[in-house]
């Protein structure tokens, strides 16, 4: 190390977070909800000045619920409704989020900085400090020993041993270089300048707006404070790496976006590449990559800042389970096998939407401007694309650690029998179309016993551990509670640390000869139910972030508990 080391001293970390960005934060934050303190350090020295990223969508907005800060962030920014694409001054389509299965049908526009100020506080509240001015230059690992990591700052190297190295250090990942991994990818026509400004956009205020000219776009996003953030597109030729002026930017301005009034200089003005780019594999032994460290996407959209912090959830809570002893370690391959493909998906759906946008030719642009119309005006394609872009369609289907057991078809009765907890085929081909294992957690309202208090499942489910729903189904059978009831309770015995118990019952007041002393929801009108698919005695076990595990129906005590022995550690159970 040589004459630059004033001072070589080894640590040691459980957890060791490269990069204090929104990735890095939400790791954090994942992991100190499982009493897990991780080591986490800047390359910067100061907070960024820009505001680059802005956009918050509805399933980023959940993620930050259950990190404890969703509530002031959606206090700070600003929601957007909707978004409108315009060809002059005709709207060439237009798609609400109102629709949106989510507590959050909506877009939060919000200044990166400030949620990463929002996150660091809630961090340090919890007692972790971000180390600032350190940066990786050395990662060395070797089979059944720490992660050795230096570290330097401006004064001194320090070496550090971890058990476990998160690369949360953007699209230049130094982590990631280390581990020799391609980024695979590649960069589209255009770049996209940023620019934040004081300004009046003459459209409506409460959605985004997408201005397609002839040469290029302007993307037109309401912020706090009635400031405006513009996307502008220039030909990545013209002038490489020039950060345009706001004077050069004028004329393009007055062309695709006429109705924009900015009043005064921009505050914050910046040039970024357009590229989709992958890493071939999200980690290697005992080192992970998230967020852009990991995949870098299209900026149109605003995908990158959201999925990176979707890692991080994922992450989370497999690493923090890991780490305390509670989960075998091959729980953490899943990691990858879950998120690269979700990373291939957004980066696919953000390039395609790019160049749709970003068409030259007028024929193409034609064609576009006819079909547009059309497609946004049939209600599947309108909620496809935008539970898409707000992050809520895409599931963990085809998981590892994720699973259901049924009964066969031949196996389920023609007719519902009200005296049998054996699904009818009805029953079946309804729990089919429910949320299959990998899917996100849909949201809906129930009533909790005995307080008769309304409650959301988003707020059942919003914690650092599994959830079982033990759904009842329409049958009302002394038979089917007692195997309810004797199933919660095997599950409680065995993993009441890790997993809590919520009985679902179709009825209010809950039936007499229900005897359980634990948690128990109302779904009178059947809501839960329905969405469940939960015509019949059915389970769904929620993971920690909020996806479906393994469900099961009817409600299989063997097989639910034979997929806990594979993911959960019993014996270290205090």
């Amino acid at each position: 190390m040589g004459e630059l080391a004033m001072e070589l001293k080894a640590e040691v970390a459980s957890v060791l977070i490269v990069g204090a960005g929104p990735t890095g934060l939400a790791l954090a934050l994942a992991l100190a909800a499982w009493g897990v303190r991780a080591r986490v350090v800047e390359a910067a020295e100061a907070p960024a000045v820009g505001s680059r990223a802005v956009g918050l969508h509805a399933r980023t907005l959940e993620v930050l619920d259950d990190l404890g800060v969703g509530a002031e962030v959606i206090a700070l920014g600003r929601r957007c409704f909707g978004a409108s694409f315009w060809v002059g001054e005709r709207r060439l389509a237009h798609v609400d989020f109102d629709e949106l299965d989510s507590p959050h049908p909506f877009m939060v526009t919000l200044a990166q900085r400030e949620l990463e100020r929002v996150m660091t506080a809630r961090l340090a509240a919890l007692g972790v400090e971000v180390e600032r001015g350190l940066r990786l230059v050395d990662l060395v690992q070797r089979e059944g020993e720490p992660v050795s990591v230096v570290l330097e700052s401006a004064e001194a190297r320090v070496e550090v041993e971890a058990e476990w190295v998160v690369g949360c250090d953007g699209a230049g990942s130094r982590v990631r270089n280390a581990l020799g991994l391609a980024f695979e990818g590649e960069r589209l026509t255009d770049d996209v300048v940023l620019l934040d400004v004081d300004g009046e956009s003459g459209l409506p205020a409460d959605e985004m707006h997408t201005l397609l000219g002839e040469d290029g776009f302007v993307v037109v996003l309401p912020m706090p404070g009635d400031k405006l953030r513009l996307v502008v597109s220039v030909a990545h030729e013209d002038g490489i790496g020039h950060v345009p002026t706001f004077e050069e930017l004028g004329p393009i301005l007055a062309r695709r976006a006429p109705s924009v009034v900015v009043e005064g200089a921009p505050s914050w003005i910046a040039r970024y590449a357009v590229s989709g780019r992958v890493a071939e594999r999200f980690s290697v032994g005992r080192v992970f990559l998230a967020g852009d460290a990991a995949h870098v996407f299209s900026p149109f959209g605003s995908q990158g800042l959201n999925v990176g912090v979707h890692d991080a959830h994922n992450l989370g809570w497999k690493l923090g389970m890991v780490v305390q002893g509670h989960a075998w370690r091959k729980l953490l391959d899943s990691y990858g096998a879950e998120r690269r493909p979700i990373a291939e998906a957004v980066m696919e759906m953000a390039d395609r939407a790019a160049r749709v946008v970003t068409l030259r030719g007028a024929a193409s642009r034609a064609v576009r401007d006819r079909l547009g119309p059309l497609l946004a005006g049939l209600d599947a394609v309108h909620a496809r694309v935008v539970a898409g872009f707000a992050g809520v369609r895409l599931d963990y289907a085809g998981s590892p650690v994720c699973g259901e057991h049924r009964v066969g078809v031949l196996e389920a009765k023609l007719l519902r029998d009200p005296s049998s907890e054996q699904p009818s085929l009805l029953d079946w081909v309804d729990f089919g179309r429910g949320p299959g294992a990998g899917a996100r957690v849909p949201d809906g309202e129930c009533v909790a016993h005995p307080s008769g208090t309304a409650v959301r499942l988003a707020e059942l489910v919003r914690q650092a551990r599994f959830t079982l729903l033990l759904f009842d189904g329409s049958a009302a059978t002394a038979e089917g509670y007692v195997h309810l009831t004797r199933l919660g309770h095997a599950v409680l015995r065995t993993y009441g640390a890790w997993v809590r118990v919520v009985l679902v019952v179709p009825r209010d007041p809950p039936p007499e000869a229900l005897v359980w002393e634990g948690e128990l929801v109302l779904d009178a009108r059947g809501d839960l139910h329905r969405r469940f698919g939960a015509g019949s005695e059915c389970l769904y076990l929620v993971r920690p972030d909020g996806y479906v595990g393994f469900r099961a129906q009817p409600a299989d005590g063997v097989a639910l508990l034979t997929w806990l022995e594979e993911q959960l550690i019993v014996e270290t159970r205090s």
